[in-house]
């Protein structure tokens, strides 16, 4: 338990220090990289949390493995842990591999509709 309270502090310090990006422009973001490569970095991390907490829960519960990062919360909506509603917010689970892809471009991660 003590793991996923360390894992859920980490999410709220990260929301924390992005909310002090809320008033930016999205115009602003884009052409500022510090800010585009902060802004990123802490989503990232907060992500990453987010996934070590369900992956805690699974093992904790016993539940079935996940074949991937995205697997975790379909492991946990499975079992009425989380609704199947929060599924459509999984597109934040490849945040990584997105980042790991685009990470040698000059292309924010983040992008306009």
């Amino acid at each position: 338990m003590e793991e996923i309270k360390s894992k859920i502090a980490v999410v709220q310090e990260r929301v924390r220090r992005l909310s002090i990006f809320t008033g930016l422009s999205f115009e602003s973001y884009l052409k500022d990289l510090t800010t585009r490569d902060a802004v990123e970095r802490n989503i990232e991390v907060a992500i990453q949390a987010c996934i070590d907490i369900a992956r805690i829960i699974i093992k904790l519960e016993g539940l079935r493995e996940p074949e991937d990062n995205k697997g975790v919360f379909v492991v946990l909506a499975e079992n009425d842990i989380i609704s199947e509603d929060s599924l459509k917010f999984l597109v934040l689970s490849h945040f990584k591999w997105v980042m790991r892809e685009e990470i040698h471009s000059n292309s924010p991660l983040i992008k306009g509709e």
